[in-house]
């Protein structure tokens, strides 16, 4: 039995999750743990040539908190919108949290070699190796973003195919899809990315990192269409 959904603090959509579960206490010690292994990726400083080092990483750092915080904030909101304990949902969410630890060091190394070419601080590791042959990193970050953000898109499928069970209203049922396209917007980015990278010749492999700054006008633009839907939406009731 599904609790009765409660008004939260979104506008068009009651949360149907109301107390952190089993569930979202791990994952949420998960997501400690990715922080952790990306703040302190080279262990505790006990110098101060060390700590210095770790000032000089704050750009690649506050980038890769940035991100993990957003994958955590789109797992948070979904658990609280629909409240789904079932098998499904634990499986992905245990390959999400899986992804999400494979995914934190590469990304704070990608951003810190970023940083040293475009700053002159952030890693020691020349930006050349991004493209590496035997590891090539842009593709391996790459294919981790899409990877992680294809899960959410099958997160807010399989909520989208409980829609009636969960009583969605039609503005719940609009952000539902709201969300599951643009899960798929930024996992079209990641795969994007990675197939250029595989086969761009060297000097234009660059283009695939590039391509990352298109994600904000994207994002934009989609919201956008969707505020204009729900606006219409919402003139539509009122009227009734």
């Amino acid at each position: 039995m599904h609790p009765e959904p409660e008004r939260g603090p979104e506008t068009d959509f009651r949360w149907r999750g109301r107390d952190v579960t089993r569930l979202e206490a791990v994952s949420d010690a998960v997501f400690a743990l990715a922080l952790t292994l990306v703040m302190l990726a080279d262990g505790v400083p006990s110098k101060l040539s060390q700590l210095r080092a770790v000032f000089e990483q704050i750009l690649p750092l506050a980038i890769s908190f940035t991100i993990v915080g957003m994958i955590w904030h789109a797992h948070y909101l979904f658990f609280r919108r629909y409240g789904l304990r079932d098998g499904w949902s634990a499986f992905l969410n245990g390959v999400l949290m899986f992804l999400v630890l494979l995914f934190a060091y590469p990304m704070k190394l990608l951003f810190g070699m970023l940083s040293e070419a475009l700053f002159g601080f952030g890693s020691r590791v020349p930006i050349r190796e991004i493209f590496d042959a035997e590891f090539p990193l842009l593709i391996v970050y790459s294919l981790g973003f899409a990877a992680i953000y294809l899960v959410i898109a099958l997160l807010y499928r399989h909520a989208w195919a409980q829609r009636d069970r969960l009583a969605l209203d039609e503005f719940e049922r609009a952000i539902t899809r709201q969300y599951h396209q643009s899960s798929w917007i930024l996992a079209g980015f990641g795969i994007v990315s990675a197939t250029l990278a595989a086969l761009l010749p060297d000097r234009l492999q660059g283009i695939a990192g590039w391509l990352y700054f298109g994600i904000g006008p994207a994002m934009g633009l989609h919201a956008w269409r969707w505020g204009v839907r729900r606006a219409r939406l919402r003139a539509a009731l009122t009227t009734v």
